[in-house]
């Protein structure tokens, strides 16, 4: 398999890895999407690149309002979990080594 973008462009998925890619709007609609809202959003506005492996998480990096990465930011580790399962359900195969630890053991779970 070689790598490539997802068709919305926001994961480059590689033969054993992820790289996601969202935007600012990105984290700010997904967080007031409604019906399934997170109020206190740690990462709304916020763009952010997530790098996982099958291990899980292995490069976090989140970005202020200028663009420059944030040192040490204060994320809430289940709003990433839940913002990283939601985009890459839709754009991952289910057999892809990173599923399991990036969708599949959240599948089926509830706050």
């Amino acid at each position: 398999m070689n790598a490539y973008w997802s068709g919305d462009e926001r994961a480059w998925i590689m033969p054993d890895a992820v790289g996601l890619h969202l935007s600012a709007d990105d984290t700010e609609r997904w967080a007031e999407r409604p019906g399934e809202s997170w109020p206190c959003s740690t990462l709304a506005g916020h763009a952010l690149y997530a790098g996982l492996d099958s291990g899980g998480l292995v490069e976090l990096v989140v970005f202020d309002d200028d663009g420059k990465p944030i040192d040490c930011p204060e994320v809430d580790c289940r709003e990433l979990d839940a913002i990283i399962a939601d985009y890459l359900r839709a754009v991952l195969p289910e057999d892809h080594p990173v599923y399991f630890v990036a969708v599949g053991q959240f599948e089926g779970a509830t706050a």
